[in-house]
Parts: structure tokens; sequence; C-alpha cells
């Protein structure tokens, strides 16, 4: 690119030249050959590409190219300046070859000189010429030289391209990622009269309308993140791209059945995108095309080859033989076309609708002034001018906003510049609104191009269409012949209401591949377009509204707006509402489209849905849930076998002996049976010869496959075959709310070698040892049986000598894993933070504390040894089993035994003698009294349930202990009785539990608390006061506050405290529970209190130090009392 710039001459840097436009210089080629003469074949041409490609940096090593260019009758100059390029501008390295292929040219112009400017320029080994003895198009001259060519890859080239800087290796990049990609380049505008090379845009996404005509979308948000990146693109241009040769063979390659040109590109872009492949477009890799003024050959008339090519696309009215391309599909498992437009090509429907909706106005656009003149064109097509002129062009305002001649698709009215004065042309529709938006102001009968208030004005002088800014005039008023006066009224009222009904795009995209019969009509220009007919039961339509609508193929979906004032009127609306679906008879789900913002139907019966769900799965739930484990596991002792080999030895091999369950005739027969019983030996001895043939394979492959496998799984799951794995309770209990089952997983999994680092660093001096020791004196013993084998080989011939060396080997592997390693370097908190930032777990008592055997086996209970996890699964239904009559086998754990699940801590006498959980002879104790908690609840909301004799002591002695408080409560201080800061606590809850403590309290008083005021204080085992409420309420406290609380009357309850205690028994039931667990807590306080007292100096440790010496324990009560608080609010 350095010596292009210094190049000078005509057309140098991609500069215009003019030259001569007269029809002769055109009617060859389409684009002014004479000009393309005077430019030099290897001009210079501007590098246009972003900034960011040029700084870009690709592979080493990326595939070799062949390069397939066919030509029929191509301008020679043109032809050698597409090859020249390619040359002057890809590394050489990359460049396998350059195959052009003659499509049977009959210009003497072309042939021997072609020949002899490859000899003159020594180009015979890179540039190939392959001549076709006759007329076979495009498409058949592509396939001949793909067929020739040697290359890794394949890029297919037009004839009149010319290559810009560095365009090759942003082809290949993405195809040597993965083979199954599609390169597309950036194409550049060569223009046919001048030969000027400019860009055509920044890139926008290939397509489709239902005329097959080539469209273009915008970009998606996230291609605009990185303009240098490649993007996906529906469908390809079709003349420029590039291919792996491997998957175009794969694909079957072009269809041979598609004539000359036209068609192919949708062809192989479906089947790029169906067949598991992608198709990108990529910008750093830029080629100027030539676009034709006209094509310098025939289609074939109305029904030419481009209208047999679009029915062979669409698979319409007898397009040929189609066996050859359906095969591809279903050997490679394509997917549908339905896919493709939801997938793929999802916003294709909302810019080119297959059905177009009615359009704003349509006719002759006349003068108001001069009713006899209209706007019409210099001439009918693109690159004109508007003039006024006698009515005999008519035009239509569109469904995109842009007016297009009525009688020639494609063409639009363009506004070249924003400046007034300035004149409208005509242009390809782009569909993209921009410079092409129009509007018609029925009221004010202006007409004016976008958002800027600039109306189209006639200037009677000259009879010349000017765009002037919006004024009261009467040379702005025009009138169109037909005018939509609904959807006009509905666009001119967007300003004025919120929420408007105003026509979408958006039509029948759910409706194009599921209610499409389609059906062929053909145009005069060549092409095919599709009518859609809806085939619809009226039993299935939601109501007669839908029925209607559907039967009108024109109507549009509603879309809702919401306008704020000032904002552009015409800007694109948003929330499409599709038809409401169909209901659906005896649904079980109810599913709402993804992206879908309409109501769907509910579920109008409940009952009646639930009990579908229900006999569902009493048929079918609890057989898959039993089996599903069963047959996964089973699957390949018996699927593989019996597809595989019984299915292939019994019927399909050619020595089967039945035929569809059938017994062959022969053997039915008794002469033949020495025959097949010769004929049965020899063949399976060749299978026995082919097994031995292929036995060192597939033992291979599967050991590769074995290796590979278990390679990526413990890369994913790093506990697959790790010493430990998190616990169940570790998964439940570090779970996020509403975490996916893999994203929890994933997390662990990125834990795991934090916490073995961190757990591998506490080590057992003594375990060490003995480990080194025990290495040592074993590897002792395998050191002389290895020198002595050396020595004799007839040692191992000795019996069992072989297997104490093994024997020996693993137990010095094993003595290993127990030796730490002398360069460890153990640093607990850095370790302990790599967890938690995985775990995201971080208890208080950690914190300065990483160091500590307590942390440590707090994380080893969420982590603990595979093996220890394992033995406590097999284990525990052995252990925690119990027999109950009546009920069978359950776990101990229900029957809340407090002998060998409960606490000694969380108990209030631990005599052996009566019967309760001893420190050090209990099985496994449950955590934070949960055992004493839940048999105190149920108790109290069983009252006629009998407790049974391994829990009846534990409620004996803790109703005998608070017996005893009570009884103490007048000589204690206050804050020295845990009954008392029990139910003081209970009273600042407030409401019934206030209510509970202030009765408790007068009872205890007035020495009455026999009577059952408090299940605690109650004189019946496992009496409730449910019962008792209802029938005695207790005394008014006004006694008690004045003994009490010194007058207080903070805890007097309300005057109608009697009505409240006999209409509420189930909240006085949790208010006496809350009771309960709060002198728990209080007694398991206590009780570690007394043990964690320290003697220190000849006197004992103060209160206050006690309660900052215990981390777990000291905001338990107050934690206990919020929770409380908490759950009356609710109440």
């Amino acid at each position: 690119m350095a010596n292009e710039a210094l190049r000078n001459g005509k057309g140098e840097h991609g500069l215009p030249i003019i030259g001569d436009s007269q029809e002769k210089a055109y009617s060859d080629n389409g684009f002014n050959g004479d000009v393309s003469d005077l430019i030099s074949i290897h001009r210079s041409v501007p590098d246009i590409r972003n900034p960011g490609c040029k700084s870009k940096r690709y592979r080493a090593y990326l595939p070799r190219v062949s390069f397939v260019i066919p030509f029929h009758n191509e301008h020679p100059s043109v032809l050698f300046r597409t090859f020249h390029s390619i040359l002057r501008r890809a590394p050489r390295s990359l460049i396998k070859e350059i195959i052009l292929v003659d499509d049977a040219s009959t210009q003497a112009s072309i042939k021997q000189p072609l020949m002899h400017h490859i000899a003159i320029f020594n180009l015979s080994e890179v540039v190939k010429v392959v001549r076709l003895p006759e007329r076979g198009g495009l498409i058949t001259a592509r396939l001949a030289g793909a067929k020739k060519s040697l290359g890794d890859v394949i890029v297919f080239l037009d004839s009149h391209t010319e290559a810009n800087a560095n365009f090759l290796p942003p082809l290949l990049e993405p195809i040597a990622e993965d083979y199954r990609t599609v390169v597309c380049p950036f194409i550049d505008v060569i223009d046919h009269d001048t030969f000027a090379y400019s860009a055509q845009d920044e890139g926008r996404r290939g397509a489709f309308d239902w005329q097959l005509f080539y469209k273009r979308l915008p970009l998606l948000e996230s291609d605009l993140k990185d303009p240098t990146k490649p993007f996906n693109s529906p469908v390809m241009a079709g003349g420029l791209f590039a291919i792996s040769a491997r998957f175009f063979w794969e694909l079957g390659g072009y269809d041979e059945g598609l004539q000359i040109w036209g068609g192919e590109q949708y062809e192989l872009s479906f089947k790029i995108w169906q067949c598991g492949g992608k198709l990108v477009d990529s910008p750093c890799s830029r080629i100027g095309h030539i676009y034709r003024a006209f094509v310098p050959f025939s289609s074939g008339g109305k029904d030419g080859y481009m209208l047999h090519n679009h029915k062979r696309v669409i698979e319409n009215i007898n397009p040929g033989d189609l066996s050859k391309q359906k095969e591809v599909r279903q050997r490679l498992q394509c997917k549908s076309f339905k896919w493709f437009m939801e997938e793929i090509a999802f916003d294709l429907v909302k810019h080119y609708p297959a059905v177009e909706p009615p359009d704003f106005a349509s006719g002759f656009i006349r003068t108001v002034k001069n009713p006899n003149l209209c706007i019409g064109s210099s001439n009918e097509g693109p690159h004109s001018k508007l003039i006024v002129t006698e009515c005999s062009h008519e035009f239509r305002l569109s469904f995109r906003k842009d007016m297009r001649f009525k009688s020639l698709e494609g063409v639009c009215w363009d506004a070249g510049s924003y400046n007034d004065g300035s004149h409208i042309g005509t242009y390809s529709c782009h569909g993209q609104q921009g410079n092409q938006l129009f509007k018609y102001d029925l009221k004010t009968k202006r007409i004016l191009q976008g958002g800027n208030n600039r109306c189209l004005e006639h200037s009677p002088i000259d009879n010349d269409l000017v765009m002037k800014t919006c004024a009261d005039k009467i040379s702005q008023q025009w009138v169109m012949t037909e005018v939509n006066l609904k959807l006009l009224n509905n666009r001119a009222s967007w300003k004025k209401k919120k929420k408007t009904a105003a026509f979408c795009p958006y039509t029948l995209l759910q409706l194009l591949t599921s209610y499409i019969d389609t059906m062929k009509t053909k145009n005069s220009d060549g092409h095919a377009s599709i009518k859609m007919t809806q085939h619809y039961e009226i039993g299935s339509m939601s109501d007669l509204s839908d029925l209607d609508r559907l039967h009108t193929p024109y109507s549009p979906l509603i879309c809702g707006k919401d306008d704020d004032e000032g904002e552009e009127e015409d800007s694109e609306e948003e929330e499409c509402r599709p038809p409401k679906p169909p209901p659906i008879d005896n649904v079980m789900i109810h599913m709402v489209p993804e992206g879908s913002k309409s109501r769907w139907s509910h579920i109008d019966d409940l009952d009646s849905f639930f009990k579908q769900v229900y006999e569902y799965h009493q048929k079918n739930g609890f057989s898959v849930m039993i089996l599903r484990e069963f047959m996964e596991l089973i699957q390949f002792a018996f699927i593989v076998p019996s597809n595989l080999m019984w299915e292939y030895l019994l019927f399909k091999s050619p020595w089967a002996p039945f035929d569809k369950w059938h017994l062959k005739e022969d053997y039915k027969r008794l002469h033949k049976k020495k025959e097949l019983s010769e004929s049965l030996q020899s063949k399976i001895l060749l299978l026995a010869l082919l097994n031995l043939i292929l036995m060192p394979v597939i033992l291979l492959y599967q050991i590769v496959r074995f290796f590979f496998f278990y390679v990526e799984l413990v890369k994913r799951e790093p506990g697959t075959l790790g010493v430990r794995k998190w616990s169940p309770y570790a998964r439940l209990y570090l779970r996020h709310f509403n975490e996916h089952d893999h994203e929890l997983k994933t997390r662990l999994n990125r834990a795991y070698k934090a916490s073995n680092t961190y757990l591998d660093g506490f080590v057992s001096p003594v375990l060490a040892v003995i480990a080194h020791n025990a290495a040592f004196f074993t590897g002792s013993i395998l050191a002389v049986f290895i020198v002595l084998t050396v020595w004799d080989e007839d040692v191992l011939s000795v019996e069992h000598v072989l297997t104490v060396m093994t024997a020996l080997t693993g137990v010095v592997a094993f003595m290993r894993l127990f030796i730490p390693d002398d360069n460890l370097v153990f640093c607990p908190e850095k370790s302990l933070t790599s967890v938690l930032a995985h775990i995201h777990y971080f208890p208080v008592s950690w914190k300065g504390n990483a160091h500590t055997s307590k942390v440590m086996n707090n994380l080893q209970n969420l982590f603990p040894y595979t093996f220890v996890f394992l033995l406590q699964e097999i284990i525990s239904p052995v252990s925690f089993t119990v027999s109950v009559t009546g009920v069978g086998d359950v776990c101990s754990f229900a029957q809340m035994d407090c002998r060998r699940h409960g606490d000694p801590h969380w108990q209030a006498n631990r005599s052996p003698d009566g019967g309760l959980n001893e420190e050090g002879l209990h099985h496994v104790k449950a955590e934070d009294g949960k055992t004493e908690m839940s048999l105190v609840h149920f108790a109290l909301t069983n009252p006629d349930w009998k407790i049974p004799e391994t829990a009846e002591p534990f409620i004996n002695a803790l109703k005998e202990q608070a017996g005893k408080d009570a009884e103490l409560l007048p000589t204690l201080a206050e804050e020295e009785n845990p009954l008392y800061n029990s139910l003081n606590s209970l009273n600042n809850v407030g409401g019934i539990y206030a209510n509970l403590a202030s009765s408790t309290l007068l009872d205890i008083n007035s020495h009455q608390h026999h009577q059952g005021t408090s299940f605690l204080l109650g004189a019946p085992q496992g009496a409730s006061i449910i019962a008792e409420s209802s029938q005695k309420p207790p005394p008014p406290p006004s006694l008690l506050c004045s003994r009490v609380v010194g007058g207080s009357s903070s805890l007097a309850p309300p005057p109608n405290l009697r009505q409240d205690l006999r209409r509420l028994g189930l909240e006085y039931t949790a208010a006496d529970m809350s009771f309960s667990a709060l002198y728990l807590h209080e007694m398991h306080y206590r009780t570690i209190t007394r043990q964690n007292t320290v003697i220190s100096g000849g006197r004992r440790t103060s209160f206050n130090e006690l309660e900052e010496e215990s981390e777990m324990e000291g905001p338990l009560i107050q934690d206990l009392n919020n929770r409380l608080v908490a759950s009356s609010t609710d109440s």
C-alpha cells in the first residue's frame, strides 16, 4: 500500500474518470469499457477500512486459497484488473491458485488476449483457465471451477471486482477457527460509468423480500459494539464469499438444477444456516464491485431461468428433481425453514412482511394550483429527477413510509440533501426511512420529508420540484388520488393520544411457516412472488374477531405505543401484539412465547387443572421416577447390543435366520441343516478374524475416548475424581434463592481447588511422622525386591513376589498422601478468602480465625472426604432406622428421642437416673436444641399425644426446673432468674405474647400455676393451653403489676383479655411455644456460661467478661426476641 500511495495516473486511488458515455461503450457489459481501458490494471484504490482493522493481527498459519472467477464475454481490462488486484493485495503464501472459468465466451477479444496476458506476466503457475464447451451459466461455471480447485478454502469472486488492502486474512481467520463458517467481504461500489471507488456503507445484514429480491437489514445492537468484528448475516449477496472446500462439498455444493444465475445465494445461505454452519460478514475485508447499469444478457423472458431458479429454491410448481438436495438435508439433519426464520432472520418479516399491508395513499399526485399537472419523473427508474409534468406516473406511499413508483417495484423518492432548494431524485428503495421517509398531511395537503419541517414545493417557473421549509403556500399543496383515511387519521393523531392503534410492520411472522400454502404468481421481471393462503378451523379461533381478522390478509397487527410530546411523529413502533393464540382443550401447561407482551389465555378452572396434573403423575410420574436412573444405567447393556448386534445378526445380516420375525424357508428344511451349519461356521470364523484385526483399533479408540472424556469431565467438575466433594447439606445451605442447579454447581466447582488447598494445609504432625516412617520402611523393602529382580530375573517367577511388590507400591503411594510438602507455605487467610469468594459464605466467627481447627472443622462439614460422605450415606439408614408399630420403619429423629439425639447442654437434668442423653453417651445429637424444641412444639400442638418414654424424662425435668424457678422468683434477683427473664422477653413482644407473660407471672404470684396457665407450669403432662383457655381464662393482672414490676402498667393486658383468650386458641398456643423456646434458650445460655466460667487470680470472671467470651450464645436471646417481634407483627 505504501507503493500504491505514490502512484499517479487516470483512475488512481479510485478517483473517477469522465469518459465517453456513448451507448456502444455500455452495450457489451453494462459498464463503460472505454473508461476501463484508460485505467491501469495495477491501479491503486483507497484504503477505506475501519482504522481498527489496520492494527488487527491474524493467525500465522491460515489455510491456502483457490480463487474461482467465472466469466462470460467479460471486458478484458476489467478481468485483468480483477486477478491482478488479488495478487497485489493478498499474501502470496496464501494463494494456491486463481481459476478463471470461461463460460463459453463468444467474443474473440477475451480468448487469445487472456492467454497472451498470462504468458507475458509469467502467471501460468498461479492463474489457470478452464474453458466450458457450452454456456452453462454462473452456477455451472462456479461448480466447474470448484471441482478443479486444490485449496483448503474456495473464494468465489465475480469477474468485475477489485480487491482492497489485505482483504484475504479477515476472510480466512473465521474459517480457520470453524470450518463450517462462511465469510463474505464488505462490497464496495465501483461506478459503472466513471469507475470511481467508494464505500457502499458500513455494513448491513443480508435478507430478502417475498418476491426474492435481495434486501438488507440494519445491524443489531450487539454488532455495533466492535466495528471490526465479523457479524452474522442471514443471507449472502451471492457474488463474493469464502467457504471451506470441505464444508462446500458437505453441503453438496451448488444445486446443479439452478440455471445461469439468480437464486443460488438463497439456496446456499439456507443450507449453510440450517445444516450446522454460520454465515458472517467481515468488515475488515473489502472488495469493490462494478454494479452494471443493466444485465447484458437476457433472463429468458417471462418464464426464464430466474423464475425457474426461484421456483426451485421455494420448492414450488414442478421445479425439477429435488431428491439430491433433500438427501443432503437428511444426511446433515438440517433444521427447518421455520427455525431459520425464528432464530436467524427473526426481524426479516418486520421489515419485509410476506403480505404487504395497505398503502397510506396512492395514485397520481396532482398540484392544487393546477390539477392538470402531476409529479412525474424524467424516466421511470432509479437515478432520475422528479419534476412536475403531465399526469403519467402513479406513486404510492407505502407502509414503510416511503414514496414508490406504483408500476415499478423497488424505486423510491430519495432526498439527496437536507438543504432548502435541494431536489428530489429516485433511487433503489432501502426500506430504512431516513432520506426516503415521506409523510402526507391530509389536513394541510403537504408532503413532508423526514422530521425536519421540510415540504415538497412546486416551482411554477420551470416546473421543478424542490424541498422548502413548510409554509402556508398553495405551491406546497398536493392531492393524491386514493387515500386510506383510517390509516392517515391514526397517523395524524399519534401525538395527541397516549395509547393509539396504529399499523405495525410486524405481520404474519408466526403464521408464515404454519399457515402458508405456497402458491406462485408470476410478474414481468422474472421473479416469483409468494401468495399466502391461510387455513383455519372456526373451532380453533378464540373469538369471531380473530376469525375475521385472519381471513383478511391485509389487516395489520396492532401496536401499542406511548408517545411523548415533541417526539418525532414517525418514529418506529415497538410493542407489536401478534394475534391471540387459539385456546387448547385439556391443556396441561400454559406456555407464554418468549418476547411476547400480549396476555395469554389463563386457566379458568384450577380444580380441573390440578386434577389433570394429579392424574398424569399417578399414571406416569412415579414409574418414570423409579425407572429413570435404572434405565440410564442399563442402556448400554440392552439398547446398544440389541440395536447393533442382535438385530443385525438375526434380521439384517446375509446369514440372518429371520425375515421380519418369520423363520426363513431354508431353516425349515432338514437337508439344509448341514449346509447352513457349515456356512455359519465359516462366517463365524470370518467375524472372529475381523474382530481380531479390529481389536487394537477398538481398544485404542476406547482408551482415547475414555481419556478425553474424563479430562473434560475433571476440568468441568474437579470433584468427580477428587477425594472430597460438597455435601448435600452444603448444596442446600450455600444455595442462593432462585439459583439454578447448574449455576450452584459451577460456583462450587470453582471453589473446589481453593477449598482443597485450605484443608490440605492443616496437617497432623503425628500422622505425618507415622506416614513418613511407614513409607520409608515399605519403600526400602520394595527397593530390595526391585534390585533382586534386576539382578536375577528368576525372582519374579517365585510365587507371590509380584503380588507383594504391587501391594508395597500401593502402600507407599497411599502413605505419601499424608506426608506434607516440605516447601508448603501455609497461608490460611489467603486460601480461605479464595474459598469465600466462590461459596459466598463467611460467618463472623471465621474472621481472623482461619488458622484455627474450629473454622477448619466447619468448612470440613461442608466439604468432607468423599469416602466419609459415602460411608455416612450407606450407614445412616442402618443407624437411624427404627420400627414403629402400626407405622413401619421411620427415622429415629422423627421420634424426637432425647436419649439418642438430644443435646445435654439443652436439658435441665442430665443425670443418668433421669434417662437423659449424657455428654459421652449420645449417638448423633441434633444441633441448636432441635430435638428438644421439636418435642415441646409437638406436645403443645397435639394435646392428646402420649409422650413416649424416651422423651418423658426430659419433659418432666423441664417442668420441674420451671416450677423451681417459679418458686424462687420472689427470693432471687429478677435478672438472675431464667424464668423471669424469659417472661419479660416475651412481654416485650406485645400482643397475645404479653398477655401470656402477664397472666403467667400473675399465677406465679398467686401460687396457682398448677392449673395449667402455661405448658411448662401446668400440672397435667401434655396439656395444652388450647383446652384451658376456653374454660377458665386467667384473672386480670392488676395485682401482678404492683408485685412484679413495681407498679408499672406496661404489662397490663387490655380489659377484654378474657374474651381474647377464649377466641384465640391457636395464637395462644404459639405464644406458649414462644415462651418455652425463650426459656430453653435461657437455660442453655446459663449452662454454657457455667461451663465457660474461668477461675482467674482466685476470683470468678465477671458475668460481662463471660458474655464477651461466648461467641455463639451471647446474641442468641436477642436474636430470638427480634424474630418473635417480627412474627407478632405478621400476626
